[in-house]
């Protein structure tokens, strides 16, 4: 079905990089939108972070509108950053910040 995870959570700055996988099947319900938006909700009230970070490689044209319907904003582009299939893939790194 599909996994969601902070990657990393950097207690000091307050930041987590939220990572996920949604099986194709499952894709396209809204279902990755909800976690994240419960995930941060939590998070955030509890005051345990407030800078979300989802990186995706540029050409995974459905995680980055994941990203852009959750308002995250596109703050620039990690070049050859992730190793994947043999091959080094550009990704985009956007944030949401939540006071």
């Amino acid at each position: 079905m599909g996994v969601f995870s902070f990657n990393q959570i950097e207690p000091t700055n307050k930041t987590a990089y939220i990572g996920y996988w949604l099986s194709e099947d499952m894709q396209g319900q809204g279902i990755i939108s909800a976690v994240i938006e419960a995930a941060i909700s939590t998070y955030a009230r509890e005051g345990t972070v407030r800078r979300f970070v989802i990186k995706c490689i540029v050409t995974n044209q459905a995680s980055n509108r994941v990203a852009q319907r959750n308002g995250f904003t596109l703050e620039g582009c990690l070049k050859q950053a992730e190793f994947l299939n043999d091959e080094f893939h550009d990704q985009n790194i956007y944030g949401r910040i939540v006071d």
